[in-house]
């Protein structure tokens, strides 16, 4: 009970986190089946980002794709890493599984122009 008190400011909020980012950019996170919390967390924010205001006009501003980056060199290390983040709208999604490098910096330039 104490740890849940000592972060109770840190998920206060968090079924809205998320909804009116306009950019979400998740670079080198596992999203390991153990860390349970973080799952929840990076689940309720990305699926906010991918749902709420979708294609609409917010203020002149319309949101990015997310942008997955991580470095999964075997195709075993991919699918895992898809079992992971299952949740997300492949469509929706600019993903890199080759490292954070050049190309890298291009996927996120490319969601920016998006």
């Amino acid at each position: 009970m104490l740890s849940s008190v000592r972060f109770s400011d840190f998920w206060q909020g968090l079924d809205g986190a998320g909804t009116l980012n306009f950019r979400m950019w998740i670079i080198g996170y596992s999203l390991a089946p153990a860390d349970s919390y973080v799952h929840q967390a990076i689940y309720k924010m990305v699926t906010n980002y991918q749902e709420a205001y979708c294609g609409e006009d917010i203020s002149g501003k319309r949101k990015e794709p997310l942008v997955l980056i991580d470095r999964r060199p075997s195709d075993a290390e991919k699918e895992e890493y898809h079992r992971a983040y299952r949740f997300v709208n492949r469509e929706r999604t600019i993903e890199y599984l080759d490292g954070f490098d050049a190309t890298a910096l291009e996927a996120i330039a490319a969601a920016i122009a998006a």
